[in-house]
Protein backbone atom coordinates (compact mmCIF):
# COMPACT_ATOMS: atom_id res chain seq x y z
CA UNK A 1 0.00 0.00 0.00
CA UNK A 2 1.21 3.88 -0.15
CA UNK A 3 2.09 5.27 2.80
CA UNK A 4 -0.34 8.41 4.31
CA UNK A 5 2.09 10.98 2.86
CA UNK A 6 2.19 9.22 -0.97
CA UNK A 7 -1.39 9.21 -1.17
CA UNK A 8 -1.58 12.53 0.08
CA UNK A 9 1.31 14.43 -2.21
CA UNK A 10 -0.79 12.32 -5.36
CA UNK A 11 -4.07 14.14 -4.37
CA UNK A 12 -2.22 17.03 -3.77
CA UNK A 13 -0.74 17.22 -7.14
CA UNK A 14 -2.72 15.49 -9.36
CA UNK A 15 -0.80 13.80 -11.89
CA UNK A 16 2.89 15.06 -11.16
CA UNK A 17 5.82 12.91 -10.10
CA UNK A 18 5.85 12.51 -6.28
CA UNK A 19 8.79 12.21 -4.40
CA UNK A 20 10.83 9.07 -4.29
CA UNK A 21 11.37 8.41 -1.01
CA UNK A 22 7.61 8.59 0.17
CA UNK A 23 6.60 5.92 -2.62
CA UNK A 24 7.10 2.49 -1.07
CA UNK A 25 4.31 0.30 -3.65
CA UNK A 26 1.88 1.42 -5.92
CA UNK A 27 -0.77 -0.16 -8.14
CA UNK A 28 -2.00 -0.22 -11.76
CA UNK A 29 -4.71 -1.84 -13.26
CA UNK A 30 -6.87 -2.08 -16.51
CA UNK A 31 -10.20 -0.85 -14.70
CA UNK A 32 -8.38 1.85 -12.72
CA UNK A 33 -8.10 5.58 -13.41
CA UNK A 34 -4.87 8.31 -13.58
CA UNK A 35 -6.93 10.18 -11.43
CA UNK A 36 -6.83 7.56 -8.62
CA UNK A 37 -4.10 7.74 -5.59
CA UNK A 38 -2.18 4.14 -6.79
CA UNK A 39 -3.94 1.78 -4.17
CA UNK A 40 -4.92 -1.89 -4.83
CA UNK A 41 -8.38 -0.41 -4.00
CA UNK A 42 -8.25 2.84 -6.46
CA UNK A 43 -4.94 1.70 -9.05
CA UNK A 44 -3.64 3.76 -12.01
CA UNK A 45 -4.42 3.35 -15.43
CA UNK A 46 -1.79 4.23 -17.77
CA UNK A 47 1.90 2.52 -17.64
CA UNK A 48 3.26 6.07 -18.63
CA UNK A 49 1.28 7.70 -15.49
CA UNK A 50 2.20 4.75 -13.07
CA UNK A 51 5.81 4.41 -14.00
CA UNK A 52 6.38 7.88 -13.72
CA UNK A 53 5.78 7.91 -10.05
CA UNK A 54 8.72 5.13 -9.46
CA UNK A 55 11.91 5.44 -8.29
CA UNK A 56 15.24 3.88 -6.35
CA UNK A 57 13.79 1.20 -4.12
CA UNK A 58 10.13 1.01 -5.06
CA UNK A 59 7.31 -1.22 -6.41
CA UNK A 60 4.74 -1.37 -8.81
CA UNK A 61 2.23 -3.92 -8.25
CA UNK A 62 -0.25 -5.05 -12.03
CA UNK A 63 -3.15 -6.10 -10.78
CA UNK A 64 -4.86 -9.13 -12.86
CA UNK A 65 -6.70 -8.66 -16.30
CA UNK A 66 -5.91 -7.80 -19.44
CA UNK A 67 -3.72 -4.04 -20.55
CA UNK A 68 -4.36 -3.77 -24.39
CA UNK A 69 -2.21 -1.11 -25.63
CA UNK A 70 -5.26 0.55 -26.78
CA UNK A 71 -6.12 1.52 -23.42
CA UNK A 72 -3.20 1.51 -20.94
CA UNK A 73 -0.69 2.00 -23.66
CA UNK A 74 2.23 0.12 -24.21
CA UNK A 75 4.80 -0.48 -21.34
CA UNK A 76 7.70 1.97 -22.87
CA UNK A 77 10.18 2.42 -19.96
CA UNK A 78 12.53 4.91 -21.47
CA UNK A 79 15.23 6.36 -18.35
CA UNK A 80 16.90 8.91 -21.25
CA UNK A 81 14.49 10.24 -23.35
CA UNK A 82 12.17 13.03 -22.37
CA UNK A 83 9.26 11.68 -24.06
CA UNK A 84 5.90 10.81 -23.65
CA UNK A 85 7.44 7.29 -21.75
CA UNK A 86 6.48 8.45 -18.14
CA UNK A 87 4.31 11.44 -18.24
CA UNK A 88 7.13 13.57 -20.37
CA UNK A 89 9.94 13.00 -18.23
CA UNK A 90 12.80 10.25 -18.35
CA UNK A 91 11.75 7.03 -16.30
CA UNK A 92 13.56 6.51 -13.19
CA UNK A 93 16.64 4.03 -13.02
CA UNK A 94 16.85 2.04 -9.49
CA UNK A 95 20.57 1.61 -7.50
CA UNK A 96 22.49 -1.57 -7.09
CA UNK A 97 20.98 -0.97 -3.17
CA UNK A 98 17.57 0.03 -4.19
CA UNK A 99 16.42 -1.63 -7.26
CA UNK A 100 12.91 -0.65 -8.75
CA UNK A 101 10.38 -3.76 -8.87
CA UNK A 102 7.63 -4.60 -11.03
CA UNK A 103 5.98 -7.12 -10.86
CA UNK A 104 2.42 -8.99 -11.17
CA UNK A 105 -0.01 -9.64 -8.30
CA UNK A 106 -0.42 -13.13 -9.41
CA UNK A 107 1.89 -15.07 -11.50
CA UNK A 108 1.20 -14.11 -15.12
CA UNK A 109 -1.93 -12.43 -14.27
CA UNK A 110 -1.29 -8.93 -15.74
CA UNK A 111 -1.69 -9.69 -19.62
CA UNK A 112 -0.06 -6.81 -21.88
CA UNK A 113 -1.76 -7.17 -25.50
CA UNK A 114 -2.85 -5.28 -28.13
CA UNK A 115 -1.82 -4.26 -31.56
CA UNK A 116 1.47 -2.98 -31.29
CA UNK A 117 5.14 -4.64 -32.89
CA UNK A 118 6.76 -4.20 -29.01
CA UNK A 119 4.59 -4.31 -25.80
CA UNK A 120 7.73 -4.25 -23.58
CA UNK A 121 10.12 -1.47 -23.82
CA UNK A 122 13.15 -0.75 -22.25
CA UNK A 123 16.32 1.67 -22.77
CA UNK A 124 18.67 3.41 -20.93
CA UNK A 125 17.68 2.04 -17.67
CA UNK A 126 19.68 0.53 -14.48
CA UNK A 127 18.65 -1.33 -11.60
CA UNK A 128 15.31 -3.01 -12.47
CA UNK A 129 13.78 -6.28 -12.04
CA UNK A 130 10.49 -7.03 -13.38
CA UNK A 131 8.36 -10.40 -12.37
CA UNK A 132 5.58 -12.69 -14.11
CA UNK A 133 3.77 -10.85 -16.83
CA UNK A 134 2.47 -12.06 -19.50
CA UNK A 135 3.11 -10.79 -22.91
CA UNK A 136 0.61 -11.85 -25.71
CA UNK A 137 1.51 -10.66 -29.29
CA UNK A 138 -0.19 -10.30 -32.05
CA UNK A 139 0.21 -11.93 -35.77
CA UNK A 140 -1.70 -9.26 -38.09
CA UNK A 141 0.02 -6.89 -40.81
CA UNK A 142 0.50 -3.72 -39.18
CA UNK A 143 1.71 -1.44 -41.68
CA UNK A 144 5.56 -0.62 -41.95
CA UNK A 145 7.31 -1.61 -38.48
CA UNK A 146 10.59 -1.38 -37.16
CA UNK A 147 12.59 -5.06 -36.56
CA UNK A 148 12.29 -5.43 -32.90
CA UNK A 149 11.61 -7.90 -30.33
CA UNK A 150 7.91 -8.34 -28.67
CA UNK A 151 9.95 -7.63 -25.58
CA UNK A 152 12.69 -5.23 -26.15
CA UNK A 153 15.95 -3.93 -24.08
CA UNK A 154 18.45 -1.91 -25.17
CA UNK A 155 21.30 0.21 -23.60
CA UNK A 156 20.77 -0.69 -20.03
CA UNK A 157 22.67 -2.42 -17.14
CA UNK A 158 21.71 -4.30 -14.03
CA UNK A 159 17.90 -5.93 -15.48
CA UNK A 160 15.99 -8.83 -14.33
CA UNK A 161 13.65 -10.56 -16.30
CA UNK A 162 11.75 -13.39 -14.10
CA UNK A 163 8.66 -16.09 -14.50
CA UNK A 164 7.09 -13.97 -17.69
CA UNK A 165 4.97 -15.48 -19.91
CA UNK A 166 5.64 -14.79 -23.49
CA UNK A 167 4.22 -15.88 -27.20
CA UNK A 168 2.80 -15.42 -30.40
CA UNK A 169 5.90 -13.61 -32.35
CA UNK A 170 4.37 -11.72 -35.77
CA UNK A 171 5.33 -13.52 -38.64
CA UNK A 172 4.76 -10.39 -40.71
CA UNK A 173 7.97 -8.79 -39.73
CA UNK A 174 11.62 -10.86 -38.53
CA UNK A 175 10.48 -10.45 -35.09
CA UNK A 176 12.28 -12.00 -32.03
CA UNK A 177 10.27 -12.35 -28.97
CA UNK A 178 12.78 -11.36 -26.97
CA UNK A 179 15.33 -9.05 -28.24
CA UNK A 180 18.41 -7.76 -26.13
CA UNK A 181 20.78 -5.07 -27.15
CA UNK A 182 23.77 -3.08 -25.82
CA UNK A 183 23.29 -3.89 -22.10
CA UNK A 184 25.34 -5.15 -19.38
CA UNK A 185 24.58 -7.98 -16.43
CA UNK A 186 20.96 -9.05 -17.66
CA UNK A 187 19.39 -11.90 -15.99
CA UNK A 188 16.65 -14.10 -17.86
CA UNK A 189 15.24 -16.21 -15.40
CA UNK A 190 12.30 -18.92 -15.81
CA UNK A 191 10.49 -17.57 -18.42
CA UNK A 192 8.09 -19.46 -20.77
CA UNK A 193 8.42 -18.88 -24.67
CA UNK A 194 5.87 -19.76 -27.23
CA UNK A 195 4.76 -19.71 -30.74
CA UNK A 196 7.72 -17.71 -32.18
CA UNK A 197 9.16 -18.09 -35.66
CA UNK A 198 12.62 -15.62 -36.08
CA UNK A 199 14.26 -16.29 -32.47
CA UNK A 200 12.94 -16.83 -29.35
CA UNK A 201 15.57 -14.95 -27.16
CA UNK A 202 18.08 -12.50 -29.27
CA UNK A 203 21.03 -10.77 -27.04
CA UNK A 204 23.24 -9.11 -29.18
CA UNK A 205 26.27 -6.99 -27.96
CA UNK A 206 26.07 -7.98 -24.15
CA UNK A 207 28.38 -8.44 -21.81
CA UNK A 208 28.02 -10.93 -18.79
CA UNK A 209 24.34 -11.58 -19.26
CA UNK A 210 23.07 -14.84 -18.52
CA UNK A 211 19.82 -16.98 -19.87
CA UNK A 212 18.68 -19.40 -16.69
CA UNK A 213 15.77 -22.09 -17.02
CA UNK A 214 13.90 -21.16 -19.97
CA UNK A 215 12.05 -22.40 -21.52
CA UNK A 216 11.13 -22.16 -25.24
CA UNK A 217 8.83 -24.04 -27.61
CA UNK A 218 7.86 -22.92 -31.16
CA UNK A 219 4.89 -25.09 -31.02
CA UNK A 220 4.37 -25.27 -35.29
CA UNK A 221 5.18 -21.39 -35.72
CA UNK A 222 7.17 -21.27 -38.53
CA UNK A 223 7.97 -18.55 -40.88
CA UNK A 224 5.75 -17.56 -43.66
CA UNK A 225 8.50 -18.91 -45.89
CA UNK A 226 10.14 -21.41 -44.15
CA UNK A 227 14.26 -21.16 -43.87
CA UNK A 228 15.21 -24.85 -43.24
CA UNK A 229 13.05 -26.80 -45.13
CA UNK A 230 10.75 -27.62 -42.23
CA UNK A 231 7.79 -26.03 -40.07
CA UNK A 232 10.16 -25.17 -37.82
CA UNK A 233 11.10 -21.52 -36.06
CA UNK A 234 14.52 -20.06 -36.93
CA UNK A 235 16.68 -20.16 -33.79
CA UNK A 236 15.64 -20.38 -29.94
CA UNK A 237 18.53 -19.09 -27.67
CA UNK A 238 21.21 -17.15 -29.60
CA UNK A 239 23.88 -14.97 -28.37
CA UNK A 240 25.45 -12.90 -30.99
CA UNK A 241 28.25 -10.71 -30.56
CA UNK A 242 28.31 -11.21 -26.77
CA UNK A 243 30.84 -11.52 -24.39
CA UNK A 244 31.38 -13.31 -20.54
CA UNK A 245 28.07 -14.48 -21.17
CA UNK A 246 26.04 -17.85 -19.55
CA UNK A 247 23.63 -19.99 -20.92
CA UNK A 248 22.43 -22.56 -18.08
CA UNK A 249 19.97 -24.92 -17.93
CA UNK A 250 17.72 -23.95 -20.96
CA UNK A 251 15.37 -25.65 -23.20
CA UNK A 252 14.53 -25.03 -26.30
CA UNK A 253 12.10 -27.54 -28.53
CA UNK A 254 11.03 -27.07 -32.50
CA UNK A 255 14.06 -24.39 -33.74
CA UNK A 256 16.18 -24.78 -36.97
CA UNK A 257 18.93 -24.00 -34.65
CA UNK A 258 18.69 -24.53 -30.62
CA UNK A 259 21.28 -22.52 -29.21
CA UNK A 260 23.59 -20.37 -31.32
CA UNK A 261 27.02 -18.51 -30.28
CA UNK A 262 28.19 -16.13 -33.37
CA UNK A 263 29.36 -12.76 -34.92
CA UNK A 264 27.99 -10.26 -36.37
CA UNK A 265 31.20 -7.80 -36.64
CA UNK A 266 29.73 -5.35 -39.44
CA UNK A 267 28.02 -2.75 -36.79
CA UNK A 268 28.40 0.08 -35.42
CA UNK A 269 31.83 0.25 -33.13
CA UNK A 270 32.99 -3.29 -32.50
CA UNK A 271 35.13 -4.59 -29.72
CA UNK A 272 37.41 -7.19 -30.53
CA UNK A 273 36.23 -9.12 -27.72
CA UNK A 274 32.81 -9.99 -29.59
CA UNK A 275 32.00 -13.79 -29.26
CA UNK A 276 34.38 -14.31 -26.61
CA UNK A 277 33.93 -16.27 -23.40
CA UNK A 278 30.22 -17.38 -23.54
CA UNK A 279 29.12 -20.91 -21.96
CA UNK A 280 26.30 -22.95 -22.56
CA UNK A 281 25.80 -25.15 -19.34
CA UNK A 282 23.18 -28.17 -19.25
CA UNK A 283 21.02 -27.32 -21.76
CA UNK A 284 19.13 -29.15 -24.02
CA UNK A 285 17.80 -28.86 -27.42
CA UNK A 286 14.86 -30.88 -28.22
CA UNK A 287 13.03 -32.22 -31.73
CA UNK A 288 14.96 -29.61 -33.92
CA UNK A 289 17.40 -29.31 -36.46
CA UNK A 290 20.63 -28.52 -35.00
CA UNK A 291 21.65 -28.39 -31.19
CA UNK A 292 24.14 -25.72 -30.73
CA UNK A 293 25.81 -23.80 -33.36
CA UNK A 294 28.97 -21.77 -32.76
CA UNK A 295 30.08 -19.79 -35.88
CA UNK A 296 32.75 -16.98 -36.16
CA UNK A 297 30.78 -15.26 -39.40
CA UNK A 298 33.56 -13.52 -41.02
CA UNK A 299 31.18 -12.15 -44.50
CA UNK A 300 32.93 -10.34 -46.35
CA UNK A 301 36.54 -10.01 -44.71
CA UNK A 302 38.70 -12.45 -46.24
CA UNK A 303 41.08 -13.45 -44.57
CA UNK A 304 39.50 -13.68 -41.82
CA UNK A 305 41.93 -12.04 -39.67
CA UNK A 306 40.27 -9.47 -37.45
CA UNK A 307 39.85 -9.98 -33.64
CA UNK A 308 36.47 -8.55 -33.79
CA UNK A 309 35.06 -11.38 -36.43
CA UNK A 310 36.22 -14.70 -34.10
CA UNK A 311 34.35 -16.42 -31.59
CA UNK A 312 36.98 -17.79 -29.67
CA UNK A 313 36.79 -19.59 -25.98
CA UNK A 314 33.49 -21.47 -26.21
CA UNK A 315 32.53 -23.68 -23.09
CA UNK A 316 29.91 -25.98 -23.83
CA UNK A 317 29.58 -29.01 -20.85
CA UNK A 318 26.71 -31.00 -19.78
CA UNK A 319 24.22 -30.00 -22.87
CA UNK A 320 22.12 -32.64 -24.82
CA UNK A 321 21.00 -32.38 -28.26
CA UNK A 322 17.99 -34.37 -29.76
CA UNK A 323 17.23 -34.08 -33.38
CA UNK A 324 17.19 -34.73 -36.92
CA UNK A 325 20.58 -33.09 -38.58
CA UNK A 326 23.79 -32.13 -36.49
CA UNK A 327 24.10 -32.02 -32.76
CA UNK A 328 26.89 -29.72 -32.24
CA UNK A 329 28.30 -27.55 -34.88
CA UNK A 330 31.18 -25.73 -34.56
CA UNK A 331 32.38 -23.68 -37.75
CA UNK A 332 35.59 -21.53 -37.68
CA UNK A 333 35.81 -20.62 -34.24
CA UNK A 334 38.75 -20.99 -31.75
CA UNK A 335 39.34 -22.76 -28.74
CA UNK A 336 36.05 -24.61 -28.56
CA UNK A 337 35.42 -26.88 -26.03
CA UNK A 338 32.72 -29.61 -25.95
CA UNK A 339 32.87 -31.34 -22.52
CA UNK A 340 30.55 -34.22 -21.50
CA UNK A 341 27.70 -33.54 -24.42
CA UNK A 342 25.60 -36.25 -25.69
CA UNK A 343 23.79 -35.89 -29.35
CA UNK A 344 20.96 -37.85 -30.21
CA UNK A 345 20.45 -37.25 -34.16
CA UNK A 346 18.48 -39.34 -36.52
CA UNK A 347 20.65 -38.27 -39.51
CA UNK A 348 24.02 -36.61 -40.59
CA UNK A 349 26.02 -35.12 -37.74
CA UNK A 350 27.00 -35.78 -33.88
CA UNK A 351 29.37 -33.53 -34.03
CA UNK A 352 30.35 -31.25 -37.27
CA UNK A 353 33.58 -28.93 -37.04
CA UNK A 354 34.35 -27.43 -40.25
CA UNK A 355 34.92 -23.76 -41.49
CA UNK A 356 32.64 -22.16 -44.45
CA UNK A 357 33.85 -20.67 -47.77
CA UNK A 358 34.25 -16.85 -45.52
CA UNK A 359 36.76 -18.60 -42.73
CA UNK A 360 39.93 -18.74 -44.91
CA UNK A 361 43.22 -17.54 -42.16
CA UNK A 362 40.78 -18.74 -39.52
CA UNK A 363 43.32 -21.12 -37.08
CA UNK A 364 40.80 -22.79 -35.69
CA UNK A 365 40.96 -25.03 -33.13
CA UNK A 366 38.28 -27.43 -31.44
CA UNK A 367 38.26 -29.65 -28.02
CA UNK A 368 36.12 -32.67 -27.65
CA UNK A 369 36.03 -34.40 -24.27
CA UNK A 370 33.85 -36.98 -22.68
CA UNK A 371 30.99 -36.85 -25.00
CA UNK A 372 28.86 -39.59 -26.90
CA UNK A 373 27.19 -40.03 -30.20
CA UNK A 374 24.32 -41.66 -31.46
CA UNK A 375 23.93 -40.95 -35.60
CA UNK A 376 22.67 -42.40 -38.38
CA UNK A 377 25.38 -41.03 -40.55
CA UNK A 378 28.85 -39.54 -38.73
CA UNK A 379 29.27 -39.57 -35.34
CA UNK A 380 32.33 -36.83 -35.07
CA UNK A 381 33.20 -35.55 -38.14
CA UNK A 382 36.31 -33.33 -37.94
CA UNK A 383 37.24 -30.67 -41.17
CA UNK A 384 40.08 -28.13 -41.62
CA UNK A 385 41.18 -27.33 -38.12
CA UNK A 386 44.11 -26.21 -37.43
CA UNK A 387 44.31 -28.32 -33.88
CA UNK A 388 41.99 -30.52 -32.66
CA UNK A 389 41.32 -33.73 -30.40
CA UNK A 390 38.96 -35.98 -29.45
CA UNK A 391 39.66 -37.40 -26.19
CA UNK A 392 37.40 -39.95 -24.54
CA UNK A 393 34.58 -40.50 -26.21
CA UNK A 394 32.09 -42.78 -27.71
CA UNK A 395 30.28 -43.03 -31.02
CA UNK A 396 27.32 -45.15 -31.95
CA UNK A 397 26.82 -43.95 -35.71
CA UNK A 398 28.04 -46.20 -39.18
CA UNK A 399 30.68 -43.69 -39.56
CA UNK A 400 31.79 -43.49 -36.19
CA UNK A 401 35.18 -40.80 -36.81
CA UNK A 402 35.83 -39.00 -39.85
CA UNK A 403 39.37 -39.05 -39.09
CA UNK A 404 41.06 -41.14 -36.27
CA UNK A 405 44.25 -38.90 -36.26
CA UNK A 406 43.63 -37.17 -33.06
CA UNK A 407 40.99 -39.34 -31.78
CA UNK A 408 42.34 -40.82 -28.06
CA UNK A 409 40.83 -42.76 -25.97
CA UNK A 410 37.20 -43.11 -27.55
CA UNK A 411 34.76 -45.94 -28.62
CA UNK A 412 32.39 -47.12 -30.93
CA UNK A 413 30.12 -49.23 -28.25
CA UNK A 414 25.97 -48.89 -28.03
CA UNK A 415 25.78 -46.91 -24.95
CA UNK A 416 22.88 -48.24 -23.79
CA UNK A 417 21.18 -44.58 -22.27
CA UNK A 418 17.74 -46.96 -23.03
CA UNK A 419 15.18 -43.87 -22.23
CA UNK A 420 17.26 -41.90 -20.97
CA UNK A 421 18.46 -38.27 -22.54
CA UNK A 422 19.36 -36.00 -19.84
CA UNK A 423 21.45 -38.15 -17.31
CA UNK A 424 24.22 -41.04 -18.04
CA UNK A 425 22.78 -44.24 -16.77
CA UNK A 426 23.96 -46.69 -14.09
CA UNK A 427 23.66 -49.27 -16.57
CA UNK A 428 25.57 -47.82 -20.05
CA UNK A 429 29.37 -48.42 -20.55
CA UNK A 430 29.91 -44.86 -20.59
CA UNK A 431 29.46 -44.52 -16.61
CA UNK A 432 32.20 -43.48 -15.26
CA UNK A 433 34.44 -44.79 -18.57
CA UNK A 434 35.28 -40.93 -19.12
CA UNK A 435 38.57 -38.60 -18.36
CA UNK A 436 39.44 -38.99 -14.19
CA UNK A 437 36.35 -41.22 -13.83
CA UNK A 438 33.77 -39.29 -15.01
CA UNK A 439 30.95 -40.06 -17.48
CA UNK A 440 30.98 -40.24 -20.76
CA UNK A 441 27.88 -38.59 -21.77
CA UNK A 442 26.00 -35.24 -20.22
CA UNK A 443 24.19 -35.54 -16.74
CA UNK A 444 21.35 -32.44 -16.79
CA UNK A 445 20.18 -32.88 -13.22
CA UNK A 446 21.30 -30.55 -10.65
CA UNK A 447 21.31 -26.82 -11.29
CA UNK A 448 23.70 -24.20 -12.59
CA UNK A 449 23.95 -20.94 -11.03
CA UNK A 450 26.06 -18.51 -12.40
CA UNK A 451 28.61 -21.01 -14.48
CA UNK A 452 29.34 -23.07 -11.08
CA UNK A 453 26.99 -26.43 -11.11
CA UNK A 454 25.36 -26.75 -7.72
CA UNK A 455 23.71 -29.80 -5.52
CA UNK A 456 19.82 -28.33 -5.98
CA UNK A 457 18.46 -30.36 -8.22
CA UNK A 458 17.00 -29.30 -11.41
CA UNK A 459 14.08 -31.21 -11.60
CA UNK A 460 11.33 -31.21 -9.31
CA UNK A 461 10.05 -33.85 -10.54
CA UNK A 462 9.46 -31.57 -13.78
CA UNK A 463 11.15 -28.22 -15.33
CA UNK A 464 10.97 -25.60 -12.45
CA UNK A 465 8.49 -23.99 -15.16
CA UNK A 466 5.84 -21.07 -13.80
CA UNK A 467 2.02 -20.71 -13.54
CA UNK A 468 0.20 -22.47 -15.78
CA UNK A 469 -2.47 -20.52 -17.95
CA UNK A 470 -5.68 -22.49 -18.96
CA UNK A 471 -5.27 -23.03 -23.08
CA UNK A 472 -1.61 -21.96 -23.22
CA UNK A 473 0.89 -24.14 -20.75
CA UNK A 474 -1.41 -26.39 -19.19
CA UNK A 475 -0.70 -29.37 -20.84
CA UNK A 476 -1.40 -32.09 -19.00
CA UNK A 477 1.46 -33.41 -16.99
CA UNK A 478 0.62 -37.39 -16.97
CA UNK A 479 0.58 -37.45 -20.91
CA UNK A 480 3.33 -36.26 -23.29
CA UNK A 481 1.09 -35.29 -26.22
CA UNK A 482 2.03 -33.75 -29.33
CA UNK A 483 1.37 -30.36 -28.01
CA UNK A 484 3.92 -30.39 -25.21
CA UNK A 485 4.35 -27.31 -22.85
CA UNK A 486 6.96 -26.85 -19.90
CA UNK A 487 5.02 -29.06 -17.53
CA UNK A 488 5.40 -32.43 -19.39
CA UNK A 489 8.70 -31.97 -20.66
CA UNK A 490 10.27 -34.33 -18.02
CA UNK A 491 8.10 -37.73 -19.38
CA UNK A 492 9.64 -36.99 -22.87
CA UNK A 493 12.53 -37.54 -21.90
CA UNK A 494 13.35 -39.93 -19.00
CA UNK A 495 13.06 -37.75 -16.30
CA UNK A 496 9.90 -39.87 -15.48
CA UNK A 497 11.35 -42.65 -13.21
CA UNK A 498 11.97 -45.07 -15.84
CA UNK A 499 15.51 -43.60 -15.99
CA UNK A 500 18.17 -46.11 -13.82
Amino acid sequence: MLDRLAITAVLASGCGRIDFDELTIGFIGPQGSDANPGTREWPWLTWSHAVARLGPGSTLTALDGTYSVTRTGPLDIDCRDASTACDGEPCASGTAGQPIELRADHERGAVITGPAIRLFHMSGCTDWTVTGLRVDGVDVDLGPQPVTGLVAISDSERIAIKRWLIRTSNRQYAQQLVAIRDTKDLLLEENELYEFHDTAIQASQVLRAVLRRNYAHSRGHAPLTPTCGLQLADNGFVLNNAMDSIVENNVVELACNGMANTTSPDTVNPLPEWGDNNRFLGNLVLAGIGGYFIQSRCQSAVPCTEQVRLVENTLLRDNVAIGYDRGFWVRGAINTRIESGSSFIANRNGVLIDLSADNTGIAATTYVINTQVESAIWGFDILGQTDWLVDHANASAPTPYTSLTNVVASTTVNPMFGACRVRVPASSPLKGAGIGGADIGANIVNRYEDGVLTATPLWSPGFPCGAQVAGINDDPTASASPTQACGNLHLRIGMDGNCP
